[in-house]
């Protein structure tokens, strides 16, 4: 059977065709009205599909001349549509002789089904439908009104369209602000020298995101159950001061805590009997608190406590903004302490020259733990770096000196993820440019940090460069050639094969032979080509393997 289509999209005309065709039926396709009725003029179709809103000639006035073309009106005629679909529309394109009206999309089988009756009715020598009325000016006052509400319908589709991007820009505003000011909190955590200077960065930081009207950071002591108030910031009347010392079910359930389960109550008003410091509250004006666990490395070390003015303020959205901040504090708590820790070793051992390079040693672990502790799925990667990377300076004769600079870059190469939100180093999908400039940010932090240290060798300077390559296509500053230290084309070349071989959130590990395969194809451009060769060299004799992670 011959049947002629009208649709002015490209891919429906496509879908439509290869499934007639498939069906055994000879098809002719054309993009509007106009186009169709010569067409059929022309070629004389059985059964005539089409589309309703299309520019020149639309659906609805097709029909019409078909209808009134004395060599055409006995053509059967059967509108496909995905833009008129209420029972009105129907209803009309029956008035004006269409035969029948099918909304898109339709499952294949069911669209098949409605043809083949089409196609059975036309050789059953079935008439086809006639139209209801020859008033030209009753048809075109239905086709008016149905205009006109398709156009009320769009302008309010439009409206609704318009008010969810709206709300989708103020979310990604809100997102990109608070990401903006988790980094400044990173970056000032990374100077606070005090769990208690940490938390009231905190504190600063959760007033620019959330409009709490009192909050507070406490640290716990899980042996005896007490937890001590670090700082407090609040615009109500508060008893609770720095130093408090009180009991950790104050703050809620342990267990729960413990879990990392953020606890709230959403109207403490509608709250029965209530502990003494939640009727302080009440009485201050707070009418809803939530208490967000501190944990590091699984372990519960506090509690971020927020109060509001309002019912139901914790949101989901308002949740999730204090968990990430509350992620940073208890890693910032957890790496100032590591931080004091340190620093009492180098005092304690400034007098000895063996002793400060043993404090140095320390150190360097200590910074390349807490930039691991960020990022789990690659606790070990400078470890490994660091290994591979000393087993080729070996390879090409660098100086003891010169080594143990390198070891020390390759332990605290990464150091400056430090700056970076911890969600976006395990986050499993892509990640968006803003995010993925964040992460090209950490040699420099990296630089930043490194560079209050007096070491003898160019750290600094080995760190910030171990992403440059050769041709200029690194970061951050686009080296070229010599202008990269060897040291730190070592470091690039290592960085590249233990990042290969292993596995990350968002792929799994590609294996040794695929890290190979990358660094042979940029020898010489991207990377050191005399590095390559002695790392190449070290992995395929097996003088060198990588040990597990830990």
């Amino acid at each position: 059977m011959n049947i002629l289509i009208v649709d002015d999209k490209d891919d429906a005309r496509y879908l439509l065709t290869a499934l007639l065709e498939g069906h055994g039926h000879r098809v002719t396709a054309t993009e509007n009205g106009e186009q169709a009725l010569a067409a059929a003029r022309r070629e004389r179709p059985d059964l005539i599909i089409s589309d309703i809103l299309m520019p020149v000639m639309d659906g609805f006035r097709l029909c019409q001349e078909i209808r009134r073309d004395g060599a055409l009106k006995d053509t059967r005629f059967v509108f496909y549509t995905a833009t008129y679909t209420q029972e009105e529309d129907a209803r009309f394109a029956a008035k004006i002789g269409a035969d029948d009206f099918i909304q898109k999309p339709a499952e294949p089988d069911v669209f098949m089904a409605r043809i083949e009756a089409a196609v059975d009715a036309t050789a059953q020598g079935v008439d086809v439908r006639t139209p209801e009325t020859d008033d030209e000016v009753e048809v075109l006052r239905l086709y008016s009104e149905r205009l006109v509400a398709k156009l009320e319908k769009r302008s309010l589709d439009l409206q609704e369209e318009l008010a969810r991007r709206q709300k989708a820009e103020e979310s990604l505003r809100r997102h990109a602000k608070r990401l903006e000011v988790l980094r400044s909190v990173d970056i000032a955590i990374l100077e606070a020298r005090s769990p208690t200077a940490i938390a009231e960065i905190a504190l600063e930081a959760m007033e620019s995101i959330l409009m709490v009207e009192r909050a507070s950071v406490v640290s716990f002591d899980l042996a005896p159950g007490q937890g001590t108030v670090l700082a407090v910031r609040s615009a109500v009347p508060t008893t609770m001061v720095e130093g408090d010392t009180l009991p950790i079910t104050t703050f809620g359930d342990l267990g729960g805590l413990e879990q990392g389960h953020v606890q709230r109550v959403d109207d403490l008003s509608t709250q029965g009997e209530l502990a003494a410091e939640d009727r302080q509250l009440l009485e201050a004006g707070i009418r809803s608190i939530a208490v967000v666990p501190l944990r590091a490395r699984g372990e519960l070390i506090g509690c971020l406590n927020l109060g509001f003015a309002s019912p139901n303020e914790m949101t989901d959205e308002a949740i999730q903004a204090a968990a990430e901040l509350a992620n940073q504090v208890a890693i910032g708590m957890r790496q100032a302490e590591l931080r004091q820790e340190v620093e009492r070793h180098a005092e304690a051992l400034e007098s000895n020259v063996h002793q400060l390079s043993r404090a140095l040693s320390q150190t360097v672990h200590a910074l390349a733990a807490a930039a691991e502790v960020r990022d789990p799925y690659t606790a070990g990667h400078q470890r490994r770096v660091t290994e591979l990377a000393v087993a080729i300076a070996s390879t090409l004769g660098l100086s003891p000196h010169r080594i143990e600079g390198l070891r020390v870059a390759g332990l605290m190469h990464d150091i400056g993820k430090l700056a970076v939100p911890s969600e976006l180093l395990s986050k499993p999908t892509r990640l968006t440019d803003v995010e993925y400039r964040l992460i090209r940010s950490h040699p420099e932090t990296a630089c930043d940090i490194l560079g209050t240290v007096d070491f003898p060798w160019p750290i600094p300077e080995i760190v910030i460069q171990h992403h440059e390559r050769l041709d200029g296509s690194g970061y951050p500053n686009g080296l070229r050639g010599d202008e990269i230290l060897l040291e730190a084309r070592i470091l690039a070349v290592s960085d590249v094969v233990e990042a290969m071989a292993s596995h990350r959130p968002y792929r799994p590990a590609r294996g040794i032979d695929e890290a190979i395969a990358e660094i042979r194809d940029g020898a010489g451009t991207r990377y050191d080509e005399t590095v390559v060769d002695a790392c190449v060299d070290l992995l395929e004799s097996g003088r060198f393997a990588f040990t597990e992670s830990g």
